[in-house]
């Protein structure tokens, strides 16, 4: 299998052998950022920066679209703002498909995070501009070469969101099996199977993946992978009976998050409001929203926010409390999707029970 580093590699080796000091500053900056990249987020994003302009005062066009990737990797995935991801990602994108980077590999990682970057804000609404996209991707995609596994994250995460459980579970399911021996994206694939297992309600299928997930994260160095992981082991053992090896789990799966230096996804919150909900805490999984809610303030994450106000309003129902001040807010968010029909009806039905 080829790489989408060869290239990298060969231009390090060749200001190597010419003593390109300034040139070899690139891959310096780049490998100095912290890994995982999610234990300082913010030095990453500095040193990326600070890449990115050495690349253009050097005239270096693939390392500028390279440390761009970078950049919008850390925006999305460890920072969480995609509203500033996409900002940046739709230019980029726009760049990346001139012909001076036809034979850059890093061109389709750009288009990547343009599709998190929709996927991320509101996945219905921006479904075309997400479905052309994957079809770029998918032409310019051989099976050969790293970003194809990624192709196949995508679409199952996309899948997902639109609730479509069967081509969501046989995408993931390629995945698993076009990555066999690489634990980065074994780990993702096994989240995901994670994921789709709970909205199907089969714990069986849940405590496989889940364990899978963990043990696999735990070689590829992914902590929020591992503290997921570890929640949706604590929701199957909680449901199988046994409190105390839950609690363990429990526990385990949060301290692993407290460690982290980025916010956990969006997966991770749902297993723990999951885990207190089914052991009769709904105040306790009232928390976890709030706690998710405050992560998600300002981030541009505009989907992913009204499915933890809606969540919310849905707990404080449940709780007897009021829930108008929370729906209000919901519907102010709700608005800033192309279509929030489906959002706004649910919180009509959701404050015509409130009031009966």
């Amino acid at each position: 299998m080829s790489s989408v580093w060869d290239w990298v590699y060969d231009f390090q080796d060749k200001s190597y052998e010419s003593g390109d000091t300034q040139r070899l500053r690139l891959w310096e900056l780049f490998s100095a950022s912290p890994w995982p990249l999610e234990s300082d987020p913010d030095r990453a994003l500095a040193l990326f920066e600070e890449g990115r302009a050495l690349a253009r005062q050097l005239g270096e066009s693939w390392w500028v679209m390279f440390f761009e990737h970078w950049r919008l990797q850390v925006l999305l995935h460890f920072k969480g703002d995609y509203h500033a991801a996409l900002q940046s990602a739709v230019p980029v994108a726009v760049e990346a498909r001139k012909p001076r980077y036809a034979q850059l590999p890093q061109r389709l990682c750009i288009h990547e995070d343009l599709i998190t970057a929709y996927a991320g804000i509101d996945p219905i609404g921006h479904a075309e501009r997400i479905h052309q996209a994957l079809r770029y991707m998918e032409e310019e995609v051989s099976p050969h070469i790293e970003c194809y596994k990624c192709l196949q994250e995508l679409r199952t995460a996309f899948e997902l969101a639109q609730e479509h459980l069967d081509e969501a579970e046989e995408a993931a399911l390629q995945n698993l099996e076009t990555s066999q021996g690489d634990d980065h994206y074994l780990a993702q694939a096994y989240a995901n199977l994670c994921r789709i297992a709970h909205r199907r309600g089969d714990y069986a299928a849940l405590r496989r993946w889940a364990e899978a997930g963990e043990s696999t994260a735990r070689r590829a160095a992914k902590p929020r992978e591992v503290a997921e992981c570890l929640a949706w082991q604590a929701v199957v053992t909680r449901r199988e009976g046994d409190e105390a090896a839950a609690s363990r789990l429990y526990r385990r799966a949060i301290a692993g998050a407290a460690r982290l230096g980025s916010p956990p996804e969006e997966h991770y919150f749902e297993a723990l409001a999951t885990y207190h909900h089914d052991g009769g805490r709904p105040d306790l999984a009232l928390k976890v929203r709030e706690r998710q809610l405050k992560e998600l303030l300002g981030k541009g994450q505009t989907a992913v926010e009204c499915a933890c106000r809606l969540a919310r309003c849905r707990l404080l129902l449940e709780l007897g409390r009021p829930v108008e001040a929370e729906a209000t807010a919901a519907r102010n968010v709700a608005r800033n999707l192309i279509d929030p029909s489906a959002v706004l009806a649910e919180l009509d039905r959701i404050q015509d029970q409130a009031s009966t």
